[in-house]
């Protein structure tokens, strides 16, 4: 291991002088008009208002909070609470331990409205391609590897591929703090790539990629679909990344309607078996999810209970029930079982679908435990003070009254793609860790001898950072119903 240290950072030092040469600190701040104007929080220290505005706007989310919110007995006195501070700060003041349990964070959230609509999976300005980061052991700087790239996207005529490694923008090593900046917004860049050479477990350097200015690049939540023939089995594939209905908000249904379509291609192929990849979404609406699994389930559950929402003891109509979509029909493939593909990535309302249907079919999980989300929240908007917040104000069940997964769903066959150095073949492709692993599983054929990846403590010479950015999207980590 010593060598691969040493050789490493020669590499990684010598590649930074040569591209840094004197830049500046200031550098690293993108040039106006380059940073993503889609993003509505704003930092606590902004003085968009002054006090009397907060004081108003902290009544309102005050007065929903103690109506709605799940844990609604936890938020302190009002004699306690400070009404002037920034309602980002408030907002956070009213929150309940119950809610974080063993996260760092809280899931209830608060951001300042535009003034245009936006998809809360849409980002303005953007490269196109998703990462995770990894550790450089013994410094502060980290190595992306990306997960995957958006087509059309300015990291796909880069030829930026699933699977590269990524260790600086313009000469500028990659950190916790200008991560975001130097992958996901900006001007034309010049990405420092490396390569893992599995024979030496050494990193050797790779080359230089020069990516175009970010721009707008429609991330369609259906990334990939298609179909596989082995004898008389016909096997549907979606890698289906969030739970969005459209590229302009949530009243345009764009989305919905392509993943209506979608599945009725998949029924129109006799599709009889199928795949369902989740590892890369973190939720969003549950109407989606309710589509989704209308698509996907026994064609004797339609019009039967999806899941169920029981909120607080305050609310006079406690639960919320949702079905099946009987008038779906057209797309349902009336299947018995589902294999599923998941990672820690996969959240709330990738959750939801999980758990609806195990009530009703066989489902095998392939990947890493999920996140362990089984609350969600209404969305609550004012247009008037500019402010939307999302607090959490239920917990969803499935048909048989069951929501146990809040430490997240365990896999029935564990791969950790993140936790191994071997390739990344694109998603799709036949040789891709997890999709061979369910293929298997379903023909009963022997799995390719790629999937028997290595252990974390054994494979890897970087580590495993929670930095990633999808979290980026507003979808990330929420199971959302929207306020009628």
């Amino acid at each position: 291991m010593k060598r691969f240290y040493h050789n490493f950072f020669f590499l990684f030092s010598l590649s930074v002088l040569l591209l840094c040469g004197c830049q500046k600190e200031e550098d690293l701040t993108p040039p106006p008009g380059t940073t993503d104007d889609s993003t509505t929080e704003e930092s606590p220290e902004s003085p968009a208002e002054d006090n009397s505005d907060y004081i108003t706007v902290n009544h309102w989310i005050d007065n929903i909070m103690r109506d709605k919110y799940l844990w609604y007995e936890d938020i302190p006195e009002r004699s306690s609470l400070d009404y002037g501070s920034h309602p980002f700060q408030f907002f956070e003041s009213l929150l309940s331990e119950q809610e974080r349990g063993e996260r760092e964070g809280y899931y209830s959230t608060i951001e300042q409205l535009v003034t245009s609509p936006r998809s809360i999976n849409s980002v303005t300005l953007n490269y196109g391609m998703e990462y995770i980061l990894y550790e450089l052991p013994g410094t502060s700087y980290y190595v992306a590897r990306i997960i995957y790239v958006l087509p059309n996207s300015p990291a796909q005529e880069a030829g930026i591929k699933r699977g590269d490694w990524v260790i600086a923008s313009n000469g500028t090593p990659i950190t916790a703090d200008n991560h975001t900046q130097l992958l996901s917004s900006g001007s034309t860049a010049v990405l420092s790539t490396m390569t893992y050479n599995p024979d030496t477990d050494l990193f050797d350097t790779g080359p230089d990629i020069r990516i175009s200015a970010a721009r707008t690049v429609e991330n369609n939540p259906i990334f990939l679909d298609t179909i596989y023939t082995y004898n008389s089995q016909k096997i549907g594939y979606l890698v289906y990344n969030s739970f969005v209905t459209g590229k302009n908000g949530y009243d345009d249904k764009s989305y919905l309607t392509e993943m209506v379509k979608c599945f009725e291609r998949f029924k129109t192929q006799n599709v009889n078996q199928f795949i369902l990849d989740l590892r890369y979404n973190g939720g969003g609406y549950i109407d989606c999810s309710q589509w989704l699994g209308t698509g996907l389930a026994p064609a004797s559950s339609l019009d039967k209970t999806f899941a169920y929402m029981l909120s607080n003891d305050k609310q006079e109509n406690r639960k919320e029930e949702l079905l099946f979509i009987p008038e779906a029909t057209s797309g349902n493939l009336d299947l018995s079982q589902l294999y599923v593909i998941t990672s820690s990535f996969t959240a709330s309302a990738s959750e939801t679908v999980i758990n609806s249907l195990r009530a009703y079919m066989n489902v095998t999980l392939i990947g890493t435990t999920t996140e362990g989300k089984n609350v969600g929240g209404y969305i609550y908007e004012n247009i008037l003070l500019g402010y939307a917040i999302t607090p959490i104000t239920f917990r969803v069940y499935n048909s048989l009254d069951q929501s146990d997964f809040n430490h997240g769903f365990v896999p029935d066959h564990v791969i950790d793609e993140m936790a191994s150095m071997e390739p990344f073949y694109d998603l799709g492709d036949t040789r891709e860790t997890m999709l061979a692993k369910a293929i298997s599983l379903i023909t009963g054929t022997a799995a390719p001898t790629n999937i028997n990846v290595k252990s974390a403590s054994h494979a890897m010479p970087v580590k495993i950072s929670p930095l990633h950015s999808l979290s980026k999207y507003g979808n990330y980590g929420k199971l959302l119903k929207k306020e009628e």
